[in-house]
């Protein structure tokens, strides 16, 4: 068992909730997706499960170990944990901070205290895999969105993790570099690697994970299941508000349509 959480609640500074009573869990290998709506709490899960926030109430294992605030100080438990588990944020600004892209690529093996020639190797090897060589020299805030996007995502390869959180790893982009995020998702889970992502983009949801929980407004699990039960539920989907109805008029007919969300780029 990769993740397993157990009746977690955690609230925000505000004291308004951001959990539940949430339980999940995620097996070795699996790709996973969070569902909601903005607000639902996905990215605050995501946080959790990276041992960047800590639940109020509840318990929490990563890899078959309790992960606490207390066991991330070890530095023997820490340094093991953060080399297995990735986090690629929403907004690349927040992760990006390397003065130009071959360095933001190599902070993460070095960090490692990788020997200098494997360093490189790496770094060479993950911007070829992703095709943004080009941009080795550049500064990461001069690039489009797109391309930060890319760079966030070699930060974390480039250190070869087990497990990658990917918080809505489209939202903002335009149609070209999101087929280019999906089709990663899909290679990166063939090639061994456990993906959880959060994501209230419907339209990415059946290619990119076999296993999704829903997250209500009410900051719940309302669901588990596999995308094609999930996103065939209406009644769900607008219990999620995922979906809305639509009433229209036809002559003097009214029919009511459900209408899935399709993401904008906003934060949870």
């Amino acid at each position: 068992m990769v993740f397993e959480i157990k009746d977690v609640v955690y609230s925000y500074s505000d004291g308004s909730a951001a959990l539940c009573r949430v339980s999940m869990h995620v097996q070795d290998g699996e790709k996973v997706a969070i569902l909601g709506a903005n607000g639902s709490g996905k990215s605050t899960l995501l946080h959790i499960l990276d041992g960047l926030y800590f639940p109020e109430h509840g318990r929490v294992y990563a890899f078959g170990e309790l992960l606490t605030e207390e066991r991330l100080q070890e530095p023997g438990f820490s340094q093991a944990f953060r080399r297995r588990v990735g986090f690629v944020f929403q907004n690349p600004d927040v992760q990006l901070f390397s003065s130009t892209v071959w360095d933001e690529v190599a902070f993460g093996p070095l960090q490692l205290g990788l020997p200098q020639e494997e360093v490189v190797g790496r770094v060479e090897d993950v911007l070829s895999m992703l095709g943004i060589a080009k941009l080795s020299k550049r500064h990461p805030y001069n690039l489009s969105g797109g391309e930060k996007k890319k760079v966030a995502i070699a930060s974390v390869l480039s250190y070869n993790p087990d497990v990658l959180l990917l918080d809505e790893p489209t939202a903002g982009l335009d149609p070209k570099t999101q087929a280019w995020v999906v089709d990663c998702i899909i290679e990166l889970n063939q090639a061994g690697k456990t993906i959880v992502t959060a994501t209230h983009d419907l339209s990415i949801v059946q290619e990119i994970t076999e296993r999704i929980y829903v997250l209500s407004e009410e900051h719940k699990v309302i669901a588990e299941g596999d995308p094609a039960h999930i996103l065939q539920d209406e009644e769900l989907l607008i219990k999620g508000n995922l979906a809305h109805f639509h009433a229209h008029r036809h002559g003097l007919a009214m029919h009511a349509h459900s209408h899935q969300h399709i993401a904008h780029d906003h934060h949870d």
